[in-house]
């Protein structure tokens, strides 16, 4: 009987265990797949080369270099994926690649001036705050509730004074603007409609926005009550009301506060926002995250339109699990690339039919787009710890001219494609003197004219060339035998696989 016990409290703590980002993964493509096309049975998977390459675009924000791609086409294992997805999650490349999509997500005005100063220290918080398993939650907690006032509550300490105050300064201080971020880039809920009169077809009135707003008016100095933040006060412009501190969903609840400790109404509401009931905060995260992987989000965002029963009910599973896992950034992203919806063939935006949410061939961002030209000249990723001023300079400016930050963003202009086909820094890559691999290849007398072509394809493509490659190659001659031009032919083929199709996008 004392068995039967044992294994049955044994059989509870089993069940309770948060499932593994495999399992969640496949519990997601049996809900979607009743939405894949008639007569489709499952999606077709890309190849080996495209996964890794996208894999590595999404989760540490470049290509593989040629050393890592051969050696994931050299392994033959059905579990070579899900070890390439464990390895690159955890990495802390990752962490950086993660706080680049939530900084972007929670202030996307940080990427264009006159913002776009807070974008490295607010990254660098973040990815700080990944690498130590800090859960998202408590994150968007620490950015929301930061504020200039000294703080003289149980529990301050150094950690809380070196959080960005990226909030404050992107909102000018602010309260009515600081409200709208809070609700429409940390829940994806857009009050701002609603700051200047009330609309007869949108679903917030003007009254519940600046009740929000009044959650980031300051305490008055000195005050020390336990509930200061519920006398607050904002006067609504160009009207004779004020209003006090309000949820907008019309719930009552209560914050956490320490005895005879005055906590601020931003304190309150990123205690709310941050908290695990909070049913908007886990559905936004996952759904932009899912986005920014497959390039369409799980469910549409737009008021006049409906997504299919199966998408609503993944969205509505994949938020609970997230909830269940601590809201672990790493984790989440982990479970949707694992997904047979993430790893099959991608199409393009305009020939996908149906409901089913196939993989989007996108554009590279600003940041990805660089660091892949890095990795493909066979430099080592960029460190802002390590390198230079000038070469983090280069980036930023390169950076600049492509300011997507998102890949649901990166589209590519005629400016654009002109600059990587003749743009300053861009030479800089394609020039023998700057480009390690191409100086390497060329002063190796013991590798033969193919082996040094099919070097440049596997660290620019991740592949080695096709039989109709090679042809095209021999009559352009690219296969030619003489020492004297082969640098010059080598940064020639360069350029012309940088400029590739194939290489400007993650598909």
């Amino acid at each position: 009987m004392k068995h039967t016990w044992t294994l049955a409290i044994l059989l509870l703590l089993l069940a309770a265990l948060p499932c593994s980002a495999n399992e969640i993964a496949a519990q997601i493509d049996k809900q979607l797949a009743s939405i894949l096309p008639e007569g489709t049975a499952a999606t077709t998977p890309c190849d080996e080369a495209t996964f890794l390459r996208r894999v590595s675009l999404d989760l540490i924000g470049r290509i593989p270099t040629a050393a890592e791609a051969q050696a994931f086409a050299s392994q033959k294992t059905a579990t070579a994926r899900a070890e390439a997805i464990f390895e690159l999650a955890n990495s802390p490349a990752a962490a950086q690649r993660l706080a680049t999509f939530v900084r972007s997500l929670w202030f996307p005005q940080t990427s264009v001036a006159p913002y776009e100063y807070l974008a490295p220290d607010t990254e660098a918080w973040v990815a700080q705050q990944l690498r130590r398993g800090e859960p998202l939650n408590e994150i968007a907690r620490q950015l929301i509730s930061v504020s200039y006032a000294p703080h003289t509550g149980a529990g301050q300490n150094e950690a809380l004074l070196s959080v960005p105050k990226t909030i404050i300064e992107a909102n000018d201080h602010r309260p009515e603007r600081m409200a709208a971020n809070a609700t429409g880039e940390f829940l994806g809920v857009d009050l701002s409609c609603a700051q200047c009169h009330d609309h007869p077809f949108h679903a917030w009135s003007q009254d519940q926005f600046w009740q929000t707003a009044a959650y980031f008016e300051p305490l008055k100095s000195g005050e020390t009550a336990h509930d200061a933040w519920q006398k607050q006060t904002i006067a609504i412009p160009d009207t004779d009301r004020t209003v006090s501190p309000a949820l907008f969903t019309g719930e009552s609840w209560s914050p956490k506060v320490a005895p005879a400790t005055a906590i601020s109404g931003r304190e309150v509401f990123a205690q709310w926002v941050s908290q695990q009931s909070n049913r908007y905060f886990a559905r936004w995260t996952v759904n932009q995250l899912w986005a920014e992987l497959l390039g369409q989000p799980l469910v549409t965002l737009h008021p006049e339109q409906f997504s299919p029963a199966a998408r609503e009910e993944t969205l509505e599973f994949l938020s609970g699990e997230f909830v269940k896992h601590q809201f672990d950034l790493r984790w989440l992203a982990s479970t949707i690339v694992a997904t047979q919806a993430y790893q099959a063939k991608s199409l393009a935006a305009s020939s996908i039919e149906g409901e089913y949410p196939y993989v989007q061939v996108r554009g590279l961002t600003g940041p990805q787009l660089f660091d892949s030209l890095s990795v493909a000249a066979g430099r080592p990723p960029l460190r802002t710890d390590l390198d230079s001023a000038e070469t983090i300079g280069r980036r930023s400016d390169f950076v600049a001219a492509f300011p997507a930050y998102r890949t649901v963003d990166a589209q590519r202009s005629a400016t654009q494609a002109l600059a990587l086909m003749n743009g300053p820094i861009v030479e800089q890559f394609c020039v023998p003197q700057s480009n390690p691999l191409v100086q390497g290849l060329a002063a190796a007398p013991f590798l033969s004219e193919e082996e040094c072509v099919s070097s440049l394809f596997w660290s620019t493509l991740g592949r080695a060339p096709h039989d109709e490659e090679w042809k095209r190659l021999s009559q352009h001659g690219f296969l030619q035998e003489d020492a004297d031009t082969r640098a010059r032919r080598l940064s020639e083929l360069f350029w012309v696989l940088i400029n590739t199709v194939e290489f400007n996008t993650n598909h």
